[in-house]
């Protein structure tokens, strides 16, 4: 269950670095917990983020379960902290940062990396189990 949570999680920041929404189009999220791809709160607020301009959002949690987004649009960053159960904004701050984070320029590499390698891991999970005479077709 954890496992196909964490590969949901991972293919969700595939899917949506590379998602060509209109609201989206210029930002890359990065998602590093499983947990909030999959909570329309969270999801409402970094597309809410994106329209307003930020480029880079990344999406993680904190060790009490929190959201815990940053937001960069060049000329500031944002950090928004959000109780995922009752939707309330705990923090919202906004400081000066010029400029964009190393990450960056990686992130949706490595996110496009991490899926895929976790793709190959699951699929070859499931060869393992099921047995060899499973085929997979990928749009062939």
């Amino acid at each position: 269950m954890k496992r196909t949570n964490w590969i949901h999680g991972a293919l969700a920041a595939l899917l949506i670095s590379a998602s060509p929404m209109s609201a989206m189009a210029a930002a890359t999220v990065v998602i590093t917990s499983p947990r909030m791809a999959h909570e329309e709160t969270v999801i409402a607020l970094y597309t809410d983020l994106a329209a307003q301009g930020y480029e880079y959002i990344k999406v993680g949690r904190s060790l009490l379960g929190r959201a815990v987004i940053d937001a960069y649009n060049g000329v500031e960053k944002r950090e928004i902290v959000m109780n995922t159960a009752t939707s309330e904004i705990l923090r919202d701050l906004r400081n000066a940062y010029e400029g964009y984070p190393e990450a960056m320029e990686n992130s949706a590499r490595e996110a496009t990396e991490d899926a895929a390698a976790t793709a190959r891991h699951a699929v070859d999970h499931v060869i393992e189990h099921v047995g060899s005479g499973v085929s997979f077709g990928f749009g062939e």
